[in-house]
């Protein structure tokens, strides 16, 4: 019993760990989104990225309606609350802010000499095609090719900009587990 209460307190320690490193990244973000400024977006990519996202929903929520034995817009009301129009909206938030996103991290990378090699980019999609059980390299390039022929490059680009500014940014990791009162006097 001991040792299974000292295992659940070490993973709730790093699943802790986890959400408050998320929460940093996200923060971290929002403030540098606030303070770039934007000319709008490329319209192909915006267009390549919206379609990926809308087609990606309409084929999830097509196959739903007809297990369910209904169209595509009876579904998406009942059980998504929803309609197409609102759906596409959406999806153009989505592309909008996973562009503006990708564009930041992009010009990061230019300022900083951030590259990511052909080598690499391989090695993650070898891991994306592990962890999420991808019948092959080919297999994921495929359900992700109506985002544009770098979406894996940025993609990556954007996870090793992440390492790049939480190197340069201090996050301090709280210990909830050790609670101080803060009327005690040292």
């Amino acid at each position: 019993l001991e040792s299974y209460d000292k295992y659940l307190r070490e993973e709730l320690k790093k699943f802790n760990e986890e959400k408050q490193k998320t929460a940093y990244e996200y923060g971290l973000w929002s403030t540098i989104i606030e303070n770039c400024e934007r000319n709008g977006y490329p319209e192909d990519l915006l267009n390549k990225y919206y379609e990926g996202y809308y087609n990606d929903y309409k084929s999830y929520y097509s196959s739903m309606a007809s297990l369910y034995q209904m169209d595509y817009a009876q579904y998406l009301l009942l059980y998504v609350g929803t309609t197409d129009v609102e759906l596409q909206k959406y999806c153009k938030s989505l592309a909008e802010a996973e562009l503006e996103y990708t564009m930041i991290a992009v010009e990061i990378a230019k300022v900083e000499g951030i590259t990511l090699s052909d080598k690499e980019i391989e090695s993650q999609k070898a891991v994306i095609v592990e962890s999420y059980s991808y019948d092959s390299v080919e297999a994921l390039e495929k359900q992700y090719e109506g985002f544009g022929d770098n979406y894996f490059r940025e993609s990556f680009l954007f996870d090793k900009i992440n390492e790049f500014l939480a190197g340069k940014n201090e996050m301090i990791i709280g210990d909830s587990s050790k609670k101080e009162d803060s009327t005690e006097k040292a």
